[in-house]
């Protein structure tokens, strides 16, 4: 029983340690506001004399005329983020032609729902079909070998 009271401190002195730990938050919260070169309600002026954008209150009103754009991480540390220049892709389907190989490779041509296709398309269409039609049989016939073909 003495080893239990011993490892719980009264309320008072944990009320106190608390009360201490929170005054020294609060006094390093204060004094990291003052030393930084944002404070609310100030138009922040560069070198150059041009005002920086920011954040301002609630529900984006700005105060200090700022515009509310800038972020939270410029605002703690004043060093804005770089960004990565996106390397420019080639294009797949420049010409006409292209896109409409991409559209008859892309999708399988039903004949009934397209009567008037042109021959090329649907050729394409059926050869596409009669090559995933031999890509399935010898699925199936390796299914079967292994003895774990189950249709039902």
């Amino acid at each position: 029983m003495a080893l239990y009271d011993a490892q719980r401190p009264p309320l008072d002195v944990v009320k106190a340690h608390a009360d201490t730990w929170m005054e020294r938050f609060e006094f390093d919260l204060a004094k990291s506001k003052q030393n930084s070169a944002y404070h609310k309600g100030e138009a922040i002026v560069d070198e150059d004399g041009f005002t920086l954008v920011t954040r301002g209150g609630a529900y984006g009103q700005t105060l200090g005329g700022g515009v509310g754009v800038s972020s939270k991480t410029f605002q703690k540390t004043g060093q804005t983020a770089s960004k990565k220049k996106k390397e420019p892709k080639e294009k797949e389907t420049f010409y006409a032609f292209q896109k409409a190989e991409k559209q008859r490779k892309g999708g399988i041509v039903c004949m009934c729902v397209v009567p008037y296709a042109p021959a090329k398309m649907l050729f394409l269409a059926l050869l596409d079909l009669r090559k995933n039609f031999e890509v399935d049989k010898a699925r199936i016939e390796k299914l079967k070998a292994s003895r774990r073909f189950n249709p039902y």
